[in-house]
């Protein structure tokens, strides 16, 4: 899983309800590596809280290669999984009917739709 790279992925923290919906398009241990400095939410919310930062807390919600439809994966995920710990909402944001349409979906779509 770490060396796959074009991901949309979840991070949850280990120690509490915590969440982070990223993206990225090169191989996922180097991000991972980028999420525990303290610049990054996540590596401030585990120093900040003393909490643990575990790579078995990483999970692949979906595998796209093309720029534009990661990122449009990226908004939908982060609108079903409402992850606290993003700064944003992704590069794109979903217009308000598509919000609705996400939020009335079953919440374990995205899980099951992985294409790793």
């Amino acid at each position: 899983m770490e060396d796959k790279a074009g991901l949309v992925y979840l991070i949850e923290c280990g120690d509490c309800n915590a969440k982070y919906v990223g993206e990225t398009e090169r191989k996922l241990h180097k991000r991972i590596k980028e999420h525990q400095k303290p610049s990054s939410p996540v590596g401030h919310h585990i120093q900040y809280n003393n909490h643990k930062f575990d790579k078995d807390n990483v999970k692949v919600l979906q595998s796209e290669s093309d720029w534009f439809r990661r990122g449009v994966a990226e908004a939908i995920h982060i609108e079903t999984e409402q992850p606290i710990l993003n700064r944003d909402r992704g590069r794109h944001t979903l217009p308000v009917i598509y919000r609705e349409i996400v939020k009335s979906r079953d919440p374990t779509w995205s899980r099951d739709s992985t294409n790793t």
